[in-house]
């Protein structure tokens, strides 16, 4: 039978969202937290510094220009919020089964179990060891995969996830050195930190939460009348695309009427001017049919005259004068009248 769908796999699509950058759309690497606090890969903002002004990146969320150090991404301060959710991200996808796990105690097999107190993967062997060494893992809970995902994983939290480790010294940074705003391990007190103002991370942080919790109420008083604010541009916006709607409505339906108009009009006036130049073809008709018969009467009585004129003797032309010039006469009047 084929298994339902897993409950958890929204927490793990949602915490994939959180650890992928918006530039390349792919897994934060080396995520650096701008002045804005938007946050990308290092090499994102590297490459979107040399698109704008030397050293003047706009955030790609906000658009505020973000002021680069020597065009060094590296000044920038690490987001390790962001790698902590990637850690946990992982481990999630572990606990799904989704990735190969690997024992993170002994690195020697394939991990089958987690133990809640040590907040590692581990594999059978260091699974009998926390079983054989009652004495020292007697208060450790160790649950098998199957197990921790149908208890929602809720073991993979942020405060079960371990400090990181110190670049050069491979301890925990559990320390917070306020001279040079960094986290540091007890090595580095020694070291490099010697003489620094610096304080245990489980003991500095109260005071940070609370002085953070403290600037925060400010900011969270500006949110009602932004919203407010936004309310109202929303509102306006609104009320403006309804009149231009509204308007282009009310000029479509004059220009429209105007045409009908218009329309109207030319539908009279080509009525009425073909009506006078069908009235005038009439009576150039009437004429055209008069002078055609004026024409062929005046080419019937020249042929008539020119004929008689060829062909009659002298006696019958004689006789015949009077008529035909009275003839002749008598339509050169009429022609003279028309």
């Amino acid at each position: 039978m084929a298994e339902g769908p897993n409950p958890v796999d929204p927490v793990v699509a949602d915490l994939e969202q959180e650890v992928t950058c918006g530039i390349c759309h792919d897994r934060y690497q080396e995520p650096k937290l701008l002045p804005c606090c938007h946050y990308y890969c290092k090499q994102c903002i590297l490459t979107l510094s040399s698109r704008y002004q030397p050293n003047q990146p706009p955030c790609p969320d906000c658009r505020e220009p973000t002021l680069l150090p020597d065009n060094n991404p590296d000044r920038l301060p690490t987001a390790f919020f962001i790698n902590r959710m990637k850690a946990l991200h992982s481990r999630m996808e572990k606990a799904h089964g989704k990735l190969e796990t690997t024992c993170e105690v002994c690195s020697g097999g394939k991990a089958t179990a987690f133990c809640r107190q040590c907040v590692n993967f581990i594999c059978e062997k260091c699974v009998e060891s926390h079983q054989r060494m009652k004495a020292v893992f007697a208060t450790h809970i160790v649950s098998t995969l199957d197990e921790l995902k149908q208890g929602g994983v809720k073991e993979l939290t942020f405060e079960n996830l371990p400090p990181p480790k110190c670049d050069d010294h491979e301890e925990l940074k559990k320390i917070f050195c306020f001279d040079c705003n960094k986290l540091i391990c007890r090595d580095c007190i020694v070291i490099e930190h010697a003489g620094h103002n610096y304080e245990f991370v489980k003991k500095a942080a109260p005071a940070t939460r609370k002085k953070l919790t403290e600037h925060l109420s400010p900011l969270k008083n500006l949110l009602p009348d932004l919203s407010t604010a936004v309310n109202q541009v929303k509102g306006t916006k609104q009320k403006i695309q309804a009149q231009k709607e509204l308007t282009e409505r009310q000029v479509n339906a004059k220009f429209q009427e105007l045409h009908d108009i218009l329309d109207r009009c030319k539908v009279r006036v080509l009525r009425e001017s073909s009506a006078l130049a069908d009235s005038k073809m009439e009576k150039l008709a009437a004429q055209e049919k008069g002078l055609d018969l004026s024409l062929g009467t005046a080419q019937s009585l020249i042929d008539f005259v020119e004929r008689t004129l060829e062909n009659a003797s002298d006696e019958e032309l004689i006789t015949m004068q009077e008529q035909v010039v009275s003839r002749i006469d008598a339509e050169v009047v009429k022609r003279g009248q028309s």
